[in-house]
């Protein structure tokens, strides 16, 4: 797989030759001089080799985006905000945000290993196969049986790193389980925050070691928020090439929590924990991003 920044400079270098020309749609246009010789006559034709390859990866990065719930989803008495920004053109991680017919809310994040195109196909089967499978199943039995249905389907270099919670908008009761992922953070109504840590085994899905994943039960208080992520933030390095770590993930939090306390407000808007997060993490690591950078904001609210 090549970077996009890496076509977008081999276009550049085609049109600066006379081989291609800018359009209007922002891409690039195969000009009539380049098939004065046989020799350009190859070059066009591998430009638009090139070009239908970028367009196909495009249709399937919109396809992909399309599975994604949208980045607000909002119940009676529940708020859920999440943020997903791939580094390449398509996506490892993703997110999902399911109701379930009892009333609870499921949701989850996961990081699938690797980038591109392999990548993205794992993310979409085990987008698929997750709601049939938590509906059906514990917490803890659903990501069993989802690592056995992916270890079969998995090469030995790719797994899928999971986390996924189960909230009941009646009481506030909250289940957790981990494959692998970062600790989510409970962040509580008077401004003080935890890492939620659940015992046993962490492995991700796909190892084939058939996991007995442990389930954690908490409880999220109304004006409590629970904040998902995946590894690429805290592992995303900083302009002197020191990762920002899960304690640098922490202090930004905090100094999210700060702020709040000092500016209190009815109006504030329920995402504002993560928009802080990525807007901190993105000035501390610059604009290129090495991993996908996932989160997600659940939120027990008044009815």
């Amino acid at each position: 797989m090549v970077s996009p920044l890496a076509v977008h400079k081999a276009y550049e270098r085609l049109r600066s030759s006379g081989l291609c020309r800018g359009s209007a749609d922002g891409g690039y246009q195969i000009t009539p001089q380049a098939l004065d010789s046989d020799r350009n006559e190859n070059l066009a034709l591998a430009l638009l080799e090139r070009e239908l390859l970028a367009q196909e990866i495009q249709s399937a990065r919109e396809v992909q985006k399309r599975l994604l719930p949208p980045s607000e989803v909002v119940g009676d008495s529940w708020h859920v905000s999440a943020r997903s920004f791939p580094a390449g053109v398509l996506a490892g991680d993703f997110y999902d945000v399911v109701e379930t017919g009892d009333g609870r809310i499921g949701v989850t994040v996961a990081d699938v290993a690797g980038k591109g195109l392999a990548a993205g196909l794992i993310m979409a089967v085990v987008k698929s196969l997750l709601p049939d499978i938590t509906a059906r199943r514990s917490s803890a039995a659903a990501l069993q049986e989802l690592d056995q249905r992916l270890g079969p389907l998995l090469s030995r270099r790719e797994f899928v790193a999971l986390i996924h919670a189960r909230f009941d908008p009646t009481d506030g009761a909250l289940e957790l389980v981990n494959a692998g992922l970062p600790d989510p953070y409970l962040v509580k109504i008077d401004g003080s925050m935890q890492m939620l840590s659940v015992e046993g085994a962490r492995l991700p899905l796909g190892t084939g070691l058939d996991v007995p994943y442990s389930l954690l039960r908490t409880r999220l208080d109304v004006g409590d928020r629970l904040l998902l992520i995946t590894d690429g933030i805290p592992e995303a390095t900083d302009r002197h090439g020191e990762p920002i770590g899960y304690r640098g993930v922490s202090r930004i939090l905090q100094a999210a929590l700060q702020t709040e306390q000092r500016h209190p407000t009815k109006d504030r808007a329920p995402d504002h924990l993560l928009d802080f997060l990525f807007d901190r993490a993105s000035a501390l690591s610059g604009s290129i991003l090495e991993d996908d950078w996932t989160a997600l904001l659940l939120q027990h609210r008044n009815s």
